[in-house]
């Protein structure tokens, strides 16, 4: 009865309820770990200071951005409410969140905001996106105006982009950010809290129960790194992984093995990521258009992407640089270039390099990364063809780490492999072709000044039938002089054990993992099962001065309390629901005190009557 009482007095609108735990058999449940593989280490667990993938891939969900990106890639709300432009298009209002904290507990503010993109603005991995911001204002603890110089139809894709995430001003402030030791313990707003990092191993996570947005369904999210597919694969037959994510994908070649298992779910979707040849724009032999071209002339690209790839990606359809994903951008007229081995050697011939008595014309090295299963196979494939036409290729393969330091932060290549996203707004082909992106995406520094315009342009209109015809240009532009040469557009493929259920068919880089959920967790949340122990400890407390003996109910809910800590909602919900029955009343004392009373009561009465004076007649 005294149970029923306190569960009757707990809101029916709170995440918790014992009356309500009848829920939906699809209902998001909570507790559980997920581990997921990538395929390299991060980089940094500090957004703004590298343009990497899977360094982003923990970063969201360690950190928020003002907005974000949905699964369409549509721009919503993240650490803004809202926001306005104005008619002229050169200031924008954002309105915050006023419930969002830092992991370390202190308010999240606008003040955070401005000192992040002050530094974004200066130092930031992508410094070019803020290179049209004029001023950063707050009025006040919940409003942020940023005033542009000029019309930039993208901003807003720009700011919900990756490296964009909102770092700590009390932590950050005053310190050189590159050295400064949280950088090994972020502090974020994220659904997820840092709790470990070894390198080379894994990165630990756990639930943020103060997330503004509402705690996350898991406890634990483990980012296992596993730099080999086969093995991954086996780790993921073994129960030891949960999910394959895009940057540890199942081979293609495994993915009709895993579709056919019932315990597991394969999710697929086309990106808008190119796989591409890169040149060094400025070498002796690259920098000449004959050469590129020529060698675009003998790469099968068909065949790469059945051999290779067991034609689940589309091969390029011309050397356009966007992606066709993007159709409305992307380019179909632009040059394509057709498999030709023949037309290859004579532009060679022609070009200068005519075939040695060993039937070498040049040697060259083509650096580059594995990163997703088929990656290795197709450059000894390329190097392949490229001996064909007498072109000795010696292959670098490099980690996330090395790469970046050789390719991306010195241009050291002659040739090398490139990805790269093309979308979601085409703007973001600036970061692969832009002059000023040098050791920031533009990988082999092609420097054309009409492009950099083109660029220009398509930013200071919001037409999109405008901005279309600019880019168009640039695709016929870059597919004539063939600074990078697209081989084929990614296909995503995860395989995710069935047990977890949320996973939005969008990359680990845009999206957090706080709506993934565990089919086996609890229909209760933590913090609704906390509530409800610590009401019924309140409870067994009261009864304290009713005389109750509350042995017995304390030592039940403290157990509750190791089975929250633990993570065994069921468990902990099992415990709390029956301490109070363990409560005993003090019906037995009083009892006794019944006993020693009626019996003081006799002993008198006897007393009495043995000393009552006799009455004689």
């Amino acid at each position: 009865m005294v149970l029923a009482i306190i569960l009757m007095q707990i809101s029916p609108t709170t995440a918790f309820g014992f009356r309500s735990v009848q829920l939906a058999a699809q209902a998001p449940k909570y507790g559980g770990q997920l581990v997921a593989a990538v395929n390299t280490d991060p980089l940094e667990l500090i957004p703004v200071f590298q343009p990497e993938d899977v360094s982003q891939a923990t970063c969201n969900n360690l950190f928020n951005k003002l907005v974000k990106f949905d699964q369409y890639f549509n721009i919503c709300p993240d650490l803004a409410t809202d926001w306005t432009i104005s008619k002229d298009g050169l200031t924008y209002t954002f309105h915050l969140v006023k419930n969002a904290t830092w992991h370390d507990g202190k308010p999240f503010t606008s003040e955070d905001v401005k000192f992040t993109y002050d530094y974004e603005k200066k130092y930031g991995a992508v410094a070019p996106r803020f290179k049209d911001v004029d001023s950063i204002e707050t009025p006040d603890k919940y409003t942020v105006v940023i005033k542009q110089k000029q019309v930039n139809s993208v901003f807003m894709v720009y700011l919900a982009w990756g490296y964009t995430q909102i770092m700590p001003k009390h932590i950050y402030d005053g310190t050189d950010w590159k050295t400064n030791p949280q950088n090994q313990r972020p502090i974020g707003t994220g659904p997820f809290k840092f709790q470990e990092w070894v390198k080379g191993d894994h990165v630990t996570l756990v639930a943020n129960g103060n997330y503004f947005k509402g705690r996350p369904y898991l406890d634990k999210l483990i980012i296992k790194v596993i730099p080999d597919p086969q093995t991954a694969l086996m780790a993921f037959e073994a129960g030891e992984i949960d999910a394959l994510t895009m940057y540890r994908s199942p081979d293609f070649k495994d993915v009709p093995k895993l579709a056919a298992r019932k315990d597991v779910t394969i999710i697929k979707w086309p990106y808008y990521t190119y796989w591409c040849l890169a040149f060094k724009m400025d070498h002796p032999i690259f920098g000449k258009k004959t050469v590129r071209q020529a060698i675009a002339h003998a790469i099968d690209r068909d065949t790469i992407v059945k051999t290779c790839f067991y034609g689940v990606p589309t091969p390029a359809p011309n050397a356009d640089p966007l992606s066709p994903t993007l159709a409305w951008a992307w380019n179909p007229d632009a040059k394509n270039y057709e498999f030709n081995p023949a037309k290859a050697e004579k532009m060679l011939d022609d070009a200068g390099y005519p075939k040695g008595k060993d039937g070498v014309r040049f040697k060259a090295t083509l650096d580059y990364q594995p990163y997703l299963p088929g990656d290795e196979d197709m450059w000894l494939m390329v190097k392949a063809m490229l001996h064909d036409i007498g072109v000795e290729v010696t292959l670098i393969k490099h980690d996330s780490a090395s790469y970046r330091e050789k390719v991306w932060n010195r241009n050291d290549l002659e040739m090398s492999w490139v990805g790269g996203g093309t979308g979601p707004d085409p703007s973001i082909l600036r970061q692969r072709l832009g002059s000023e992106m040098f050791k920031n995406g533009n990988i082999g520094c092609y420097n054309n000044s009409k492009v950099d315009k083109l660029f220009d342009l398509a930013l200071s209109t919001a037409d999109q039938n405008e901005r279309a015809k600019y880019y168009k240009e640039i695709g016929a532009i870059a597919a004539e002089e063939l600074p990078r040469y697209p081989i084929y557009n990614i296909m995503m493929v995860e395989a995710w054990k069935e047990e977890f259920h949320g996973r939005e068919p969008v990359g680990l880089f845009f999206a957090h993992l706080g709506n993934i959920w565990w089919t086996k967790g609890s229909e209760l949340s933590p913090e609704a099962i906390r509530s409800a122990i610590n009401s019924v400890e309140k409870e067994i407390e009261s009864l304290r001065g009713q005389f109750y003996d509350i042995t017995g109910a304390q030592k039940q809910i403290e157990q509750a309390k190791k089975a929250l800590e633990a993570g065994e909602y069921a468990k902990a919900y099992e415990l709390a629901k029956g301490a109070v029955k363990l409560a005993n009343p003090p019906y037995a004392m009083y009892g006794g005190v019944a006993v020693v009373v009626i019996g003081v009561a006799v002993a008198l009465v006897l007393l009495y009557r043995r000393r009552k004076p006799k009455v004689t007649a």
